[in-house]
């Protein structure tokens, strides 16, 4: 439930997002227009969410959740998405369908994205560098180059 309000409705979970970088006014009430907003922003994932925003987001599945979660977090043209372990908690198949959902995000908004991730299939997969930390010191730096010829065997190795 990390990063909404689950006993909101998902559109109360957007409208929280969206006033976040505004000022505050006694005006932040939800319109008609806000509505159908939220649920063209939610059409995209093709998920079947766009008819559910008066669900409370609690009632959601964890895919469902981290999806919407990641629309809310880029709708106020943002430049720099981080993503801490965004598929932890999730199944294969969610876990998937956020990661692609989260790439065509990317995409579509010109956004550097840094993902914290301990799924080595990830690591390779997505973005084009990778970076190994420890204790806050980079160990090592590879381009999109090198990370292209990185097998996983050689990835677990490191570890």
């Amino acid at each position: 439930m990390a990063g909404t309000a689950p006993d909101l409705t998902v559109l109360d979970n957007f409208r929280m997002a969206a006033l976040r970088t505004k000022n505050k006014s006694l005006r932040t009430g939800i319109s008609n227009k806000f509505i159908e907003s939220v649920q063209e922003k939610i059409n995209v994932l093709s998920l079947g969410l766009e008819n559910k925003v008066y669900n409370k987001m609690g009632s959601l599945s964890g895919g469902q959740r981290q999806a919407l979660t990641l629309l809310m977090a880029v709708m106020d043209n943002c430049k720099v998405l981080l993503m801490d372990e965004p598929t932890a908690s999730l199944d294969p198949r969610s876990a998937e369908t956020v990661m692609s959902i989260a790439q065509k995000l990317i995409s579509k908004n010109n956004l550097t994205a840094i993902l914290v991730t301990h799924n080595m299939k990830d690591a390779i997969h997505y973005g084009n560098r990778i970076i190994q930390m420890k204790e806050g010191k980079i160990l090592r730096d590879l381009k999109k180059e090198e990370k292209f010829n990185l097998t996983l065997n050689e990835l677990y190795e490191w570890f």
